[in-house]
């Protein structure tokens, strides 16, 4: 009875501490951001474009690539992300995408529609999004973390970066390639700023700032026309 009372007391506080314990996202300053000025003169015609698609991520230290993600893994909501970038882009008579999984291997058919979307379409836009951390930092962390019962502050760093290209008759016309991490800090004491820089909410706004800047800078120089 002495031992197990030992280890309800030391187990407690531990239980407690991780049970309370929260987190609050800042994200940094994006790298590659477009600074230059705006389309001056109305595209001659209106195009139509698929936006082929793969999100991948990588584990550094444990993963000796990045890997396509499936579909459950993808950012909360991308097709409306989507939406709401493609209004940087003003001549887009029409427009669909294709989001390559890793499932894909397996299944023809779907390359098979992958392979007619690219044939009947003016131009190709491959948008990859790698989403990178280091996974022996993340792994020391959360020990540390769970060692201090939470009280210190540990954060984990997250990088996200976009590489898109643009392709018409199978050539490739024009290249962009955007950056931007975010730090997300774990403690106790940060339940009360929580909802105020919420890790989900701080990814989506990453994922949205990045495409609309790739978006405006392909329109302003007037690489789909």
């Amino acid at each position: 009875m002495p031992y197990l009372t030992r280890i309800v007391r030391v187990s407690c506080p531990l239980l407690l501490g991780l049970l309370a314990a929260s987190c609050a996202t800042f994200p940094g300053a994006m790298d590659g951001a477009y600074a230059g000025s705006e389309r001056t003169a109305p595209a001659a015609r209106n195009v139509s474009v698929l936006f082929l698609l793969r999100h991948v991520k990588q584990a550094k230290g444990l993963d000796a690539i990045p890997k396509l993600i499936p579909e459950r893994q993808i950012v909360r909501d991308f097709d409306n992300l989507l939406v709401d970038a493609v209004t940087e882009i003003s001549n887009l008579g029409s427009y669909t995408s294709f989001t390559e999984f890793p499932s894909d291997v397996s299944q023809p058919e779907r390359v098979a529609r992958r392979e007619e979307l690219i044939r009947t379409h003016d131009y190709v836009v491959e948008v990859q999004i790698l989403e990178e951390y280091s996974f022996v930092r993340q792994f020391f962390g959360g020990v540390f973390s769970a060692v201090s019962v939470t009280l210190l502050p540990v954060p984990y760093t997250t990088r996200y970066s976009i590489d898109v290209a643009v392709v018409r008759s199978g050539d490739q016309v024009a290249t962009y390639r955007r950056a931007r991490s975010k730090t997300m800090w774990v403690q106790a004491f940060l339940l009360f700023i929580q909802p105020f820089h919420n890790d989900t909410i701080a990814k989506e706004r990453i994922y949205i700032d990045l495409l609309h800047d790739v978006f405006r800078e392909l329109e302003a120089t007037g690489v789909l026309s």
